[in-house]
């Protein structure tokens, strides 16, 4: 038996490396698109994981003696007065300290237009001897991300072409039964 999420990244994305599981990118299981799946390893995938536990609306957020409590990987990373505010000390630890993807975050757009604000500042890529590896794995992994974002893009334009093909010819056989019946 295989699930139907895997046949669908197989089709799209190739086989797999030996130990990958499937990533649903949004975090929607029941989302299949082809767009929404990827290979990961099997940390990764559980980084991604949207899971919200306890009575905060937020990841990696819960209340201990009245004060919001931000945690990562099961490690206590801070006391805040709000919510918001753990879940953003949550995705910074997360995201610069383990390596969690952006769609594993709280606010993914903050990151982001964290990150834009540095590129404008300091040039694209950090030359701290620690950094420069990640920012290449970074890089390397947008690349991927957008190669396969192109290979989806080409599959769905081929698509519909030949949709429109059918459809120009089905309107062709109409036109021609509307004549018939016409004289």
């Amino acid at each position: 038996m295989v699930l139907v999420h895997r046949l669908i990244t197989l089709a799209f994305h190739g086989k797999p490396k030996d130990g990958t599981d499937v990533d649903h990118i949004n975090g929607n299981r029941s989302d299949n698109r082809p767009e929404n799946l990827r290979w990961t390893n099997h940390s990764q995938n559980l980084r991604g994981a949207r899971r919200i536990h306890g009575e905060h609306k937020y990841r990696g957020v819960d209340t201990n003696r009245g004060r919001c409590r931000a945690r990562v990987l099961g490690n206590h990373v801070g006391s805040f007065g709000t919510a918001i505010e753990a879940a953003e000390r949550f995705d910074d630890v997360a995201f610069y300290e383990h390596n969690f993807p952006l769609e594993g975050l709280n606010f993914p757009q903050r990151i982001l237009d964290k990150m834009a604000e540095d590129d404008t500042d300091n040039g694209m890529i950090d030359k701290t001897p620690d950094n420069t590896s990640e920012n290449i794995e970074r890089i390397q992994t947008q690349i991927d991300m957008i190669r396969q974002e192109s290979r989806i893009l080409s599959y769905r334009i081929e698509r519909m072409m030949e949709q429109r093909k059918g459809l120009s010819e089905e309107k062709r056989k109409r036109k021609e039964q509307l004549e018939t019946l016409s004289v």
